[in-house]
């Protein structure tokens, strides 16, 4: 009787501790597949940000060289009228991302892409 007893609780203990491996498998792999995953997502996001970073430095890059060839045709047209500036900026604002286009004249008035003249005294 004594031998059937002493068989069941080395059976309870070898099931207890297979068990208990398989749940220590189970974890650590778990954890594992969850790094691996976080470790994807990171990689992700930072392909995405570095992605976003090259479209805007491209884009002021761009932005950067509409005005200054805009600023160039306007200098060397050396006509610095309302109309004149209006209608290059017109021009060249659709062809921009990033900046808005607007001239201070001397005598402290801002001139805007759509027309609209600003007083900027002081």
């Amino acid at each position: 009787m004594k031998k059937k007893s002493l068989l069941k609780e080395k059976s309870l203990l070898g099931t207890l501790v297979v068990s208990f491996f398989i749940l220590l498998l189970f974890w650590s792999t778990y954890f594992q597949i969850a790094r691996i995953q976080e470790k994807r997502c990171y990689k992700r996001m930072e392909e995405g940000v570095n992605t976003v970073i090259e479209e805007v430095v491209s884009k002021l890059k761009r932005d950067s060289t509409v005005l200054n060839a805009t600023a160039d045709i306007l200098g060397n047209s050396g006509d610095f009228s309302a109309e004149t500036l209006e209608e290059n900026m017109k021009i060249a604002a659709p062809l921009l991302d990033t900046m808005r286009i607007r001239v201070l004249m001397p005598d402290d008035t801002i001139i805007q892409a759509d027309g609209n003249v600003t007083d900027a005294a002081g």
